[in-house]
């Protein structure tokens, strides 16, 4: 039948496009910490909607776990490009689609960056929640990086909220993994 022939070359264009995508995310995930290049950033702006096809593809397509890679290899521009609601809507969207099928880094890392993005968008009181469960699930899977981005973010929270005793606490603490990391 030509109409299935049809659509199963565009699920097979749109998986192949998806793909392009999500490696095109982990290639500039390196590069998402510490100063990220403006070339990089308008790169990644004028791909955004097919970031966003990629998706959307993923999502309606029952595959979470590359949309959330997706979602989280780019946390860097979606903070600093301004995008911060749409990370986080991609990044609950990705969580609530993929359950309880999560590899557990991946989802400490998803945790602690929506922790993140809300805070940055004034949201103390919703991200506090999530980056104390990503600090747990970071801990349980000794994903180091989310844990060490939690602490650093709790103590941001604890800060603005005048708790300086528990700010410094935490960053202490962060500053401990650093160490035991490198070691």
């Amino acid at each position: 039948d030509w109409s299935s022939d049809v659509c199963s070359s565009d699920l097979a264009v749109q998986s192949r496009h998806a793909a392009y995508f999500a490696r095109q995310g982990h290639r500039h995930a390196p590069h998402m910490r510490g100063g990220v290049s403006n070339r990089l950033i308008q790169e990644i702006d004028l791909d955004l909607p097919n970031t966003r096809a990629a998706l959307t593809y993923y999502l309606e397509s029952a595959q979470p776990i590359p949309a959330l890679e997706l979602v989280a290899n780019l946390e860097g521009f979606w903070w600093l490009q301004g995008y911060r609601v749409e990370g986080f809507t991609w990044l609950e969207r990705t969580l609530a689609a993929a359950g309880d099928a999560l590899p557990s880094q991946l989802r400490a890392r998803a945790l602690v960056m929506a922790g993140h993005l809300c805070a940055l968008n004034g949201e103390d009181m919703r991200a506090h929640p999530f980056l104390l469960e990503g600090f747990a699930v970071a801990q349980e899977s000794g994903e180091r990086s989310a844990e060490r981005d939690a602490l650093h973010h709790l103590g941001v929270l604890a800060r603005a909220r005048g708790s300086d005793d528990e700010a410094s606490q935490r960053w202490q603490a962060c500053r401990s993994e650093e160490h035991t990391s490198e070691l």
